[in-house]
């Protein structure tokens, strides 16, 4: 082991002439891992809160939906003197 070598945390000082000289190194394999993990759990946070976010806009547009067509049945009954007829063909909805 050099005796004119001190260890810092990102960089190694070597003592030369008296004086104190910084040399730059790389990063270790178990530095770079540590970093990698720690990026994964904080990017894992968020997503159950995303997913919840996502049911409650979809619970929220089928809400939206349904009112949207209890008003325009409600308008069509106003206009004539029978409830609409919703007949479907295939998956789509016709009203006739």
């Amino acid at each position: 082991m050099d005796p004119n070598r001190i260890c810092g945390t990102n960089n190694v000082h070597r003592k030369k002439a008296g004086k104190i000289v910084r040399t730059k190194r790389a990063f270790t394999l178990i530095e770079r891992v540590i970093v990698v993990a720690r990026v994964a759990i904080l990017a894992a946070i968020p997503i159950p809160d995303f997913l919840e976010a996502q049911v409650r806009a979809k619970v929220s547009r089928a809400k939206t939906d349904m009112q949207t067509i209890a008003v325009a049945e409600e308008a069509y009954s106003n206009g004539t003197d029978s409830r609409a007829e919703i007949k479907t063909r295939g998956e789509v909805p016709h009203f006739h």
